[in-house]
């Protein structure tokens, strides 16, 4: 039930929270795919939902991130920071 919810929230607004309900989707998922294998739980279609939106959501979220540290990396300091740096 956890994987489902944080699927959902992570589909609905994942972007606010840097990538954590996809993370939560995918770990409670697999737990809960564990304890359903086991008959300890019953919900292996709620587990399995919310395990496929974890991952599926964790596509985008990387694909930010290597743009986000990419532009970053190559765009050097900002310009006040140069005005500093070079006012030595």
């Amino acid at each position: 039930m956890v994987s489902l919810i944080a699927g959902i929230f992570g589909a609905v607004g994942g972007c606010l929270f840097c990538g954590l309900p996809p993370i939560v989707a995918i770990v409670t998922g697999h737990v809960g795919l564990a304890h359903t294998r086991r008959d300890e739980a019953s919900g292996y279609g709620m587990a399995l939902a919310g395990l496929i939106l974890g991952y599926a959501l964790m596509i985008p979220t990387l694909l930010m991130l290597f743009i986000s540290l990419f532009t970053v990396v190559n765009s050097g300091p900002p310009e006040f920071v140069r005005e500093i740096l070079y006012s030595f």
